[in-house]
């Protein structure tokens, strides 16, 4: 067996050996950038689940990354910014938004550059302590990971391990660590969708 075969065979082995330890529906990838030293780890999980959820949490108190991406829309309701002491918690001041379409977000609800989605260390502080602490029928802190209410309206509180990536950054003491919103818009993706799909592919899909 040649040198390149032989690496080749190691690295199928620890793939093996990782598949063995990790939770079911778990993917994780590794990808480098010598020239910069640069390491990006990329974990698929599911959205609500606590065993992927404390995954999620323990790799990122080990590798504490300097920037973490979540998979998450960047026009949630939660981004919108309170901008009026009357008003008591993100679900006011977004139907507020939603009357008078002014308003401020902690992310770009439709971005065009990264900066557009990216939390600073400040802002990251500034939407749990706003937006995310002051909602708990919607959210629920359970040690490092952050609950929320589930997407499909049954009113259930479950691990969320996309959140769970933002609280990350909300617990670091020190500065250097941002979060990117990484999902795609909602309103512009169902837009899309519409235009796209008809009436019967939408049933089937929904």
């Amino acid at each position: 067996m040649s040198g390149g075969e032989k690496i080749i065979e190691d690295s199928k082995k620890k793939k093996r050996k990782l598949s063995e330890v990790l939770p079911k529906k778990v993917e994780i990838r590794r990808l480098s950038y010598p020239p910069t030293k640069s390491e990006v780890l990329v974990v698929g999980v599911d959205w609500y689940s606590y065993i992927h959820a404390t995954l999620v949490k323990d790799i990122l108190h080990e590798l504490n990354p300097e920037t973490v991406i979540v998979d998450i829309p960047c026009d949630e309701p939660y981004f919108v910014k309170n901008l009026d002491e009357k008003l008591t918690s993100f679900r006011d001041t977004w139907k507020f938004f939603t009357f008078s379409m002014e308003n401020s977000f902690f992310v770009n609800p439709k971005p065009k550059y990264i900066s557009d989605i990216t939390l600073s260390k400040s802002k990251i502080d500034l939407l749990i302590k706003e937006n995310i602490q002051t909602t708990p029928a919607e959210f629920e802190f359970t040690g490092d990971v952050l609950y929320s209410l589930d997407w499909m309206g049954f009113g259930n509180l479950y691990p969320d391990c996309y959140l769970t990536g933002i609280n990350h950054g909300f617990n670091r003491l020190d500065q250097n660590i941002s979060v990117v919103i990484g999902g795609y818009p909602q309103i512009i993706l169902r837009d899309y969708l519409a235009n796209i799909m008809s009436l019967i592919e939408v049933e089937e899909s929904f």
